[in-house]
């Protein structure tokens, strides 16, 4: 069957046989809510889609800091040490979280850094494990793996008169492992993945930070482009992320592998960015600086096969982001959490979880005289189930079928039935010669009986 459209040069057919495409995984983004402070900031996901953060208190004479946890929508305060403040930053898949906590029975006001399990998923009445640092009592914390081994910095013996040096740290179940420094008087463990790799940012000699991967009681040092570099997560396969210093002193994103160090870019012509996550797919999460307008600041990013994406542009339907300027973490299913600015002017925390209905196709086209027709197909639908394909000309919202098209005035392409397996094949575009310089959206909708769920969106642009 051949639809054609009346205001574009373009033809479709639903041809068989259809071949995957890559293309860039949309998100449904929801807010994680105030938890009754002026400030919410998400630190860490696990894989069952726990999210922990701390929350800023604003208050006449100075600022409070709590923590929490998240769970499908509800929300669970972390307790202290009897003091009023507490941070945590990192969570495993056993729903422990390692954070630091103020300890109010302590009359010098000190911190401490601590351990704290979860059961049932609510927090135990009083924290445990509390953690020594190598010297005196202050810890800070990063990262907890599967294992419950933290990682993070702690005040060092090597210390000078009234001046601290701070050294990275391992707490292996009662058993402290102080990391040393690449010759300098500093270094700082942010990240501890499961074969026990430990991503550490460290001065050399020159007291310049550099990137290393603690492995098996001795460091190596990762290259960079000649002046400096950090470390801030390391998935299971070993591929670190961070940033690096350029010839011109901006940080930029940065990945190491097997291969090396790789720049990893910018968005919308900002001269600095921060990798600050990667999941085993090795989809990566950060913090952009970005230009545009006029304007400047700094935006979410996600890296996907290669390619740095905004996070401002990729969710479907609604939310109440004006923007999501960083994002701290990902797990293994894809989702990301992080903070921004909501359209009230509040800072906020998010989650993005990523649609399971997508669309592969390119994103870029020629005429079918040069390629033959561009394969478009979808997966992730309901089995048997229906799906509701649009095209249009402009990103927007649109309701249709009970739920929300991105696209602000959508035009019926067609109805297809998905296979037992919830894989349908849109088509075949061919597309004829005049059609170059038209730019076209593409979404479908699975209409179930359990609720309507949009797609990703695919952008064509057809060239000569």
């Amino acid at each position: 069957m051949r639809m054609s459209f009346p205001t574009l040069p373009l033809l479709l057919a639903f041809l068989a046989a259809m071949c995957p495409i890559s293309a860039q995984t949309s998100y449904e983004v929801d807010h994680l809510g105030a938890f009754g402070g002026s400030k919410s900031f998400p630190t860490d996901i696990n894989d069952a889609g726990i999210v922990v953060g701390y929350t800023e208190h604003i208050y006449p004479l100075g600022s409070q800091f709590t923590s929490w946890q998240w769970v499908n929508g509800a929300a669970f305060d972390i307790p202290t040490l009897g003091g009023i403040n507490s941070f945590v930053y990192g969570l495993n898949n056993s729903q422990e979280v390692c954070g630091l906590v103020d300890w109010g029975q302590d009359p010098s006001g000190s911190w401490e850094a601590g351990l704290f399990p979860v059961q049932s998923d609510l927090w135990l009445d009083t924290p445990t494990n509390q953690l020594s640092g190598i010297w005196g009592s202050f810890g800070r914390p990063s990262d907890v793996n599967d294992a419950g081994v933290i990682v993070g910095v702690a005040a060092s013996a090597d210390v000078s008169g009234m001046v601290h040096e701070f050294h990275g740290v391992i707490w292996d179940h009662g058993t402290v492992t102080e990391l040393p420094t690449l010759g300098g008087d500093y270094s700082a463990a942010s990240d501890i993945n499961n074969v026990g790799q430990v991503a550490v940012s460290a001065k050399d000699a020159g007291g310049m930070i550099r990137a290393a991967i603690w492995e098996n009681g001795v460091y190596r040092q990762l290259p960079d482009f000649g002046y400096g570099a950090g470390l801030r997560a390391i998935n299971d396969n070993g591929v670190a992320v961070g940033f690096a210093i350029d010839a011109n002193g901006y940080s930029r994103a940065a990945m190491w592998d097997h291969v090396g160090i790789h720049d990893l870019g910018t968005l919308g012509g900002g001269l600095e960015s921060w990798a600050n996550d990667i999941n085993t797919d090795g989809i990566i999460v950060g913090q952009s600086g970005w230009t545009s307008g006029g304007g400047t600041g700094s935006h979410a990013f996600v890296i996907e096969h290669g390619v740095m994406h905004d996070l401002n542009n990729l969710p479907t339907g609604t939310h109440n982001f004006a923007v999501m300027t960083n994002a701290p973490a990902i797990n293994s299913a894809g989702q990301i959490v992080g903070f921004g600015e909501t359209t009230g002017g509040y800072i906020r925390g998010w989650i993005a979880d990523p649609l399971k209905l997508r669309l592969f196709g390119p994103e870029a086209a020629v005429a079918p005289s040069q390629n033959g027709g561009l394969e478009i197909q979808c997966e992730g639908a309901t089995p048997n189930g229906l799906l509701y394909a649009f095209w249009g000309t402009h990103s927007g919202h649109s309701a249709h079928h009970g739920t929300d098209v991105g696209i602000s005035n959508p035009r019926a392409l067609g109805v297809m039935t998905a296979d037992a397996l919830g894989h349908a094949e849109l088509g075949q575009l061919q597309v004829p010669a005049s059609a170059a310089g038209y730019r076209i959206i593409l979404q479908i909708v699975d209409a179930s009986p359990a609720g309507s769920t949009p797609s990703n969106r695919i952008t064509l642009i057809f060239r000569p």
